[in-house]
């Protein structure tokens, strides 16, 4: 759920719109939203495409549907925890596997990187600002991170320490949470600065993470590239009806069993 509104499915254009307007207090909490008929001529849409972006908001926590009564926005303190994208710190931990400690390496401004620039949807000319980490299991190196910010976010990116978490401090500078994101996932082989970083060997296999986060208005303000040790990761698919979820999760091992990722709670 992420880009310029053209480039969006409408019914995601709508679940953005309709987001938007609860977090800018049109909808309060408790309120009862209008009919989908009703949404439907008001955002100029069709039905389905309305039908679809509720499902989607309700999924999320933003508001829940009591068929035959109606759509109602919930409090805030279970819509905005929902809606706000876990940080790679905080979603570690929802399966601990060890000591997972963040090194951060260096924080450069002005650098040169022609897809970072796109992603962020920077003019040319204009180079982000970068903030490099390496992520540590039980002592060992399990995952370096570039993180690409917008110029004007310099400074986030110089205040980060161990302790913070980089969507929190963007949350407190822009005034408003990081949301949506969209990411790509693809199977690499390590150069050997790569490798060197993460005690492996030139050739080994990982995974490569390339993720642009963005505000519920669509701003992309991070774009994220991690390599991964292939051994430490595992990816699941779970599929709903015709909805399909897609998690990088880290294994307690380096040989992990399958079958339990099958039948986890």
């Amino acid at each position: 759920m992420i880009g310029s509104p053209k480039q969006l499915p409408r019914y995601l254009k709508f679940a953005q719109q309709l987001q938007a307007h609860i977090q800018s207090g049109q909808f309060m909490p408790g309120d009862k939203l209008p009919s989908q008929r009703e949404l439907a001529e008001q955002f100029g849409t069709t039905l389905m495409t309305i039908r679809k972006g509720l499902n989607i908001l309700a999924e999320e926590g933003a508001i829940r549907i009591e068929h035959g009564v109606g759509t109602f926005v919930n409090s805030p303190n279970l819509a905005e925890d929902e809606f706000q994208l876990l940080s790679f710190s905080r979603a570690l931990q929802q399966r601990p596997v060890g000591d997972t400690l963040t090194r951060p390496l260096e924080t450069r401004s002005a650098v040169e990187h022609e897809k970072a620039r796109l992603g962020l949807k920077l003019p040319a000319g204009q180079n982000p600002s970068c903030l490099s980490r390496l992520r540590l299991l039980d002592g060992v190196p399990f995952a370096t991170q570039q993180s690409y910010l917008p110029p004007s976010l310099h400074a986030v990116a110089e205040a980060y320490t161990p302790q913070s978490s980089l969507y929190q401090m963007l949350q407190d500078a822009l005034g408003q949470p990081v949301t949506m994101a969209r990411e790509v996932i693809m199977p690499i082989v390590l150069t050997a600065e790569q490798a060197a970083q993460l005690d492996s060997q030139a050739g080994d296999p990982a995974w490569l993470s390339i993720r642009i986060s963005a505000t519920a208005d669509g701003t992309p303000i991070l774009y994220d590239e991690a390599i991964l040790k292939h051994d430490h990761f595992v990816i699941t698919l779970e599929h709903s009806g015709r909805r399909t979820t897609c998690q990088l999760k880290m294994v307690d091992g380096q040989s992990p069993d399958i079958f339990d990722y099958l039948t986890e709670e």
